[in-house]
């Protein structure tokens, strides 16, 4: 399993687009610093995340110098995004994701066996995990 530094890492990574067509939308004038400040951020993704909200108040810090603040705006809800991920993701996050499952199955209607069914929720599970 990732640590939560990779999964933030990697959960701003497959949002990189989102992130430029919403600063090109409402922050156009961010649009020429978008790109060096995604990159910023995500090489110095521990010190973002530490400083975050001094960051978001103008603190000088990263050499962000205040420029593109849509775009910490956007980082920063997305880290806080990924940090719930990657607690749910730690082993008593997944057995709670189990009980979960377990609970969604049972008012459901699928006509399953109940191995298929643990069988389904611990492949999915480990799917899931997986990818982070």
């Amino acid at each position: 399993m990732a640590s939560d530094r990779e999964i933030i890492k990697k959960t701003l990574e497959n949002h990189r687009e989102d992130i430029k067509k919403i600063v090109e939308e409402f922050s156009p004038e961010e649009m020429d610093i978008v790109e060096p400040l995604l990159e910023n951020i995500l090489s110095n993704i521990d010190d973002f995340i530490e400083k975050r909200d001094n960051i978001l108040m103008g603190d000088k810090a990263l050499g962000f110098f205040g420029g593109g603040l849509l775009t910490l705006v956007l980082v920063a809800i997305i880290t806080e995004f990924a940090k719930s991920t990657a607690s749910f993701l730690t082993k008593a996050g997944l057995q709670k994701l189990k009980k979960v499952a377990k609970r969604l199955f049972k008012k459901s209607n699928v006509d399953i066996d109940e191995k298929s069914k643990e069988e389904i929720i611990e492949r999915l599970v480990e799917v899931i995990a997986g990818r982070y």
